[in-house]
């Protein structure tokens, strides 16, 4: 165990002896911090800790079974730092922090200057040098492969400094970072879910005089000029309605360089909540593909119903057509005999084959309605024939 005047450095196998010689709330105080945030540092390190009950059997003389320190994975930090003059447990790992600053990762080193710097980087300067500060004295850039940084002549430098180093905090913990083949754009993409960011520098916005303008005229409009004013902003443009942080900047105790960690971690949750979302959007494609399935099932359904009735209606009406058909035919026949002067007995025969042969087609019996198709519940099916061939 290593110490300092005013933190305290542990190993997995140096807690875990600790928080099973002594209360969690003893070892607190003796370390300067409180029995939540050594229960916590536990947490992180995958450390077991005694039950409900386990120092009160050992005052009364009974046995406790010790739950055996589980080996470490690779998401596991081996050491933690407790800081007794901030209460709080900070792991040593360089993943990322936790947004409310209970953990707090290794600094991102800033470089000096920009040899060797990223390819990424190369572009954007080219792009920055190459562009005229617009209106309110900013460089804005939309040159496919380029990041999005929009910054002064002045802040461009320090701008890519900080650019340069989260490229290389980010590409360190194995996340791939790029542009737009379109436009100017950073994306850094943890897992399936990229994540899109910028820096920017703020401006500072004054009023210009217009001589001869009454200001309570209602048809007055202010003309403003803006000047940078060289404070940097990170922003990840990947928008949420649940309130998470998505700016970083210059403040008046602390630089944007010291609130890269910060930043990093940002990147870590917007990338898990884009994932929640993606997840949820993708279930909810899911159960819309099924309802238009089942929607179209029974759409499908519906129709072959309807399809049958008609056929079904259109059989009967042939059906009685049929019976009406042939009577007409024994009608005539009978007719025939009854008073051939006035009938052609060839003629009258060749009609009659004629007219039976339509009544074939229109009964069901003969036209192999029955043979086919027939509903069967809850929907159409195909049916066995009625009659064997």
């Amino acid at each position: 165990m290593q110490t300092d005047k005013t933190a305290v450095t542990l190993t997995r196998q140096e807690l875990y002896a600790l928080v099973w010689k002594k209360p969690m709330l003893t070892l607190g105080k003796e370390l300067g911090v409180s029995g939540n945030a050594i229960a916590k540092v536990c947490k992180k390190l995958n450390v077991p800790v005694p039950g409900r009950g386990h120092w009160m059997k050992l005052a009364h003389g009974k046995r406790t079974q010790r739950l055996p320190l589980p080996s470490r994975t690779a998401d596991v930090p081996e050491t933690a730092t407790i800081d007794p003059r901030r209460n709080q447990v900070f792991p040593k790992i360089s993943l990322i922090s936790s947004i409310d600053g209970s953990v707090v990762a290794e600094p991102i080193k800033i470089p000096s200057d920009l040899r060797g710097c990223h390819p990424l980087i190369s572009t954007t300067r080219r792009a920055l040098e190459a562009r005229k500060p617009g209106d309110t004295g900013l460089v804005y850039i939309n040159e496919p492969g380029a990041l999005k940084v929009t910054v002064s002549r002045q802040s461009t430098p320090r701008a890519l400094r900080i650019m340069e180093a989260l490229l290389r905090a980010c590409l360190d913990r194995g996340w791939a970072v790029e542009s737009s083949d379109k436009e100017a754009t950073t994306r850094v993409s943890i897992g399936n879910d990229p994540v899109h960011f910028e820096i920017a520098e703020k401006t500072d916005r004054t009023e210009i005089e217009q001589p001869g303008r009454d200001k309570s005229d209602p048809w007055y409009r202010p003309h403003y000029k803006f000047n940078p004013n060289g404070q940097l902003v990170l922003q990840i443009t990947d928008y949420f309605f649940d309130g998470t942080r998505r700016t970083w900047g210059d403040g008046k105790t602390q630089r944007l360089e010291s609130k890269l960690p910060d930043f990093i971690a940002g990147l870590k949750i917007t990338s898990d909540h884009l994932k929640k979302r993606r997840l949820q959007q993708e279930a909810r494609h899911h159960q819309w593909e099924e309802e238009k399935r089942l929607r179209e099932e029974q759409e499908a359904r519906i129709k072959r119903e309807k399809e049958l009735r008609d056929g079904l209606f259109s059989e009967v009406k042939g059906w009685k057509k049929a019976a009406e058909i042939r009577a007409l035919v024994a009608e005539l026949r009978q007719r025939m005999l009854t008073d051939p002067a006035r009938y052609d007995r060839e003629a009258v025969a060749l009609w009659s084959d004629w007219a039976l042969g339509v009544a074939l087609t229109a009964d069901p019996f003969e036209n192999g309605y029955f043979k086919g198709m027939a509903p069967r519940s809850p929907g159409p099916v195909d049916h066995p024939a009625l009659f064997k061939s």
